[in-house]
């Protein structure tokens, strides 16, 4: 079993049979012969799909679902390594793994988001801007990689709670709806932003190993960004993860679209994207405008 060393593990703290998630693991476990899947949610789906272990948890809240991740997934993880697969984010092809990926303790897909230090101040960039300080040495660059599809050693899951590091929110930045919610600009209620960012300094003082881009890019993909994805074959990528995008069925494969045509045609690289779908054999299913 090849793949023996790592669980497929999705953590949903919403009742219900959480098919897209089920789809998501069952999908990468085809890609990944020998790697079990684990469904943690509140009840057993009614319809467990095959080979999928479920465990009851309690209901999470969204913000309570990164303190789980953080703390508590450690767990109920028994292999080397956890590949944390979602409804928005699974295996693309198995066949783009690279044994090197466990060279390290966490990767991700790069997101839009970093926080640069420089000789005299501390810049927290949203957008591709941040890939162009990773060309200046004096630049200390932790761009964030998305927790969403992400590979974690046992031992990068065990830290936070052995090393007892904070989870440290910032003042709410303003209040949106309806309906109404909080809102924090620097997204310092996400587990990966809490990770890649927050945590990572000592995280890294106690061995820990991020991946570099040039490994997360090759990894999976969110969203394409000049300056961070450019050159890249997008075929020889491993996963991809991205809240516009659901997994709807694995026989025939198929992904929706959130956002209609027109809006997607706003987004850089997107129309690139859905051809890489089509290539792989992806039906692509768009909502109507």
């Amino acid at each position: 079993m090849p793949f023996g060393h790592i669980t497929l593990v999705n953590v949903d703290g919403r009742a219900g049979d959480l098919l897209g998630a089920q789809l998501a693991l069952a999908h990468s476990a085809r890609q990944l012969p020998g790697a079990s899947a684990l469904l943690l949610s509140p009840q057993c789906p009614s319809r467990l799909l095959p080979g999928i272990k479920h465990i009851a948890i309690q209901p999470l809240s969204y913000f309570e679902y990164g303190l789980f991740v953080i703390y508590a997934l450690h767990h109920f993880i028994a292999t080397d390594f956890a590949l944390i697969v979602q409804d928005d984010g699974w295996v693309l092809d198995g066949s783009q793994w690279r044994d090197s990926y466990c060279d390290y303790d966490y990767i991700g897909a790069p997101v839009n988001f970093a926080r640069v230090r420089e000789a005299e101040q501390t810049r927290y960039i949203r957008g591709s801007e941040w890939a162009g300080s990773l060309r200046d040495a004096a630049s200390e660059v932790h761009f964030v990689m998305n927790g969403g599809m992400s590979l974690r050693s046992r031992r990068l899951l065990e830290a936070p709670a052995s090393l007892k590091l904070p989870y440290v929110i910032q003042p709410v930045s303003g209040v949106q709806g309806p309906p109404y919610g909080m809102r924090w600009d620097l997204g310092c209620q996400l587990e990966d932003v809490q990770l890649c960012i927050d945590m990572r300094t000592r995280l890294e003082g106690a061995g820990m190993k991020f991946a570099p881009i040039s490994v997360a890019r090759q990894f999976a993909f969110e969203h394409l960004h000049p300056g961070v994805h450019d050159g890249l074959n997008l075929m020889e990528v491993f996963g991809h993860h991205s809240k516009i995008r659901k997994l709807t069925s694995i026989d025939p494969l198929t992904v929706r679209y959130q956002l209609p045509r027109d809006q997607l045609a706003r987004i850089y690289g997107e129309g690139l994207i859905a051809r890489v779908y089509q290539m792989r054999g992806y039906h692509v299913d768009f909502p109507s405008n």
